[in-house]
């Protein structure tokens, strides 16, 4: 079941769920570009310069299978089924975060740490 728009999702390591370990490693975002959320996200990245400032890497879901096998790895690794991804989906190793306000929300975070 796909994440319905609005829902917060936040999802980690200590689910009590095996790890797979993905192979890659790094802030991504996966996304299509039919989805009204993911282009919420993408414009606040863009307007605040997040995209170069943390490295982060912009995939595209439809039409690559390559991405969208790298997001079910991730997804994998943070203990989160492949029925239940949906996008926009945030991945950098250790979080796994889908939606648009709990996306935004870590790079405020971040932001502020920095």
């Amino acid at each position: 079941m796909l994440v319905i728009a609005g829902g917060i999702f936040y999802f980690t390591r200590a689910r009590g769920v095996d790890p797979v370990e993905p192979t890659v490693s790094g802030i991504s975002i996966y996304s299509r570009p039919d989805c009204p959320h993911c282009t919420v996200v993408d414009t606040y990245l863009k307007d605040k310069g997040f995209y170069e400032r943390f490295s982060v890497a912009k995939k595209n879901i439809l039409g690559s299978e390559n991405n969208r096998r790298e997001l079910y790895e991730r997804a994998a690794a943070c203990g989160i089924r492949e029925s239940d991804i949906g996008v926009p989906f945030l991945a950098d190793g250790t979080v796994c975060l889908m939606g648009d306000t709990p996306i935004i929300d870590y790079f405020e975070k971040k932001q502020n740490e920095s």
